[in-house]
C-alpha cells in the first residue's frame, strides 16, 4: 500500500507531501488543480520513462519519493530477487536531472530502470480512462483470476 508520496520541483509543483490511509483515497479538485501531475509522479515511481521537461521551470532537478507499506509477499519476493532488502515496506525515490543523469533508489540503494519497472509495475496500478489498461495485457489475466479466487494476495 502506498503510505506516503513526496513530490519536489515536478511540473508546476514546488513541493507536496501526501499521506494516504488504508482503504479508499480520493483526489478531487478543479481542472488544473494538479491531479494529473500526481498521477504522472506515480507513473514515474512505477518505472515509466521520463524526460527533463517535467522539471519545474528554474530548477535543475525534480524528485518523486514514495513509501510503500505492508507489501504483498509476491511483491516483496520480486524485490528480494532483484537483490534489495525488504523490511516492513520500501521507499522508492527517483531523481530527474536536466543533465540526463537521472537516479533511482530502491530501499536507499541505486537501482536500474528495468528493475524499477518490474517492481513498480507490481506496486502502482492506475485505473482510468485509457490509463494502464491491465485487462488488455494477456500476461496479467492468470494473476487477476488467481487473486479473484483467493489463490494469491496480488493481481501481479
Amino acid at each position: 500500500m502506498l503510505g506516503e508520496l513526496r513530490i519536489h520541483n515536478f511540473a508546476v509543483i514546488d513541493e507536496v507531501r501526501l499521506e494516504l490511509v488504508p482503504g479508499l483515497n480520493v483526489l478531487t479538485g478543479e481542472t488544473g488543480a494538479g491531479k494529473s501531475i500526481i498521477l504522472n509522479a506515480l507513473a514515474v515511481i512505477s518505472g515509466n520513462r521520463v524526460t527533463s521537461d517535467i522539471i519545474r521551470h528554474g530548477h535543475t532537478e525534480a524528485s518523486v519519493e514514495a513509501l510503500f507499506e505492508a507489501l504483498p509477499e509476491s511483491v516483496a519476493g520480486k524485490i528480494r530477487q532483484a537483490g534489495f532488502e525488504v523490511e516492513d515496506g520500501i521507499v522508492i525515490k527517483r531523481v530527474i536531472n536536466r543533465s540526463g543523469r537521472n537516479r533511482i533508489y530502491l530501499g536507499g540503494s541505486l537501482c536500474s530502470l528495468s528493475t524499477l519497472s518490474e517492481v513498480g509495475g507490481s506496486l502502482v496500478h492506475i485505473y482510468g480512462q485509457h490509463e494502464h489498461q491491465t485487462l488488455l495485457r494477456a500476461e496479467t489475466h492468470l494473476g487477476i483470476l488467481d487473486a479473484f479466487g483467493g489463490l494469491t494476495d496480488s493481481a501481479n
